[in-house]
């Protein structure tokens, strides 16, 4: 038997509205933004003694603590070879656009680009980092929506 624990974004309120740009994309090149919703699926086989995957609010406040850490911020791929950072400001040259912020209103993420697939696997590794996922959650499904009804997710099976 397999068990299922799902945290939806938009009815737990787990969102939060960000910038950012994609290079070479006809529309989305240009600089706008999202309120995004984070959604969480963890999967089990068997359950552990307690009869829960895990506890709800250790998972809803991780994923509080990650979409604080984005909100109302200029999402900026770091990887990008167009990027540069200095203390006071994040620099891009995006196709023919130059753009100069400041650095406190840039949340740096470790990618070439700020997909919502790539926002996904960044919300999904970060949210490894911020709790210890237990041995018997089988798979870990991150979904990021761009909107009521569009998501991209990223996925890691665990045994």
């Amino acid at each position: 038997m397999t068990y299922s624990l799902v945290i939806d974004g938009w009815k737990r309120n787990i969102r939060f509205s960000a910038a950012h740009v994609l290079p070479g994309h006809e529309k989305c090149s240009r600089l706008h933004g999202h309120i995004y919703a984070l959604n969480l699926n963890l999967e089990a086989e068997n359950l552990p003694s307690s009869g829960m995957i895990m506890d709800f609010s250790v998972l809803t406040q991780a994923l509080h603590n990650l979409t604080e850490k984005l909100d109302h911020k200029m999402l900026i791929p770091e990887k990008h070879p167009g990027v540069t950072i200095n203390k006071k400001s994040v620099i891009m040259y995006i196709d023919e656009k130059h753009y100069q912020l400041p650095k406190e209103d840039c949340e740096m993420l470790p990618l070439e680009t700020i997909t919502a697939e790539q926002l996904a696997q960044y919300c999904l590794d970060e949210l490894q980092k911020l709790i210890d996922i237990p041995n018997h959650i089988t798979k870990i499904t991150i979904g990021i929506d761009e909107g009521y009804g569009t998501q991209a997710q990223a996925t890691i099976n665990r045994g």
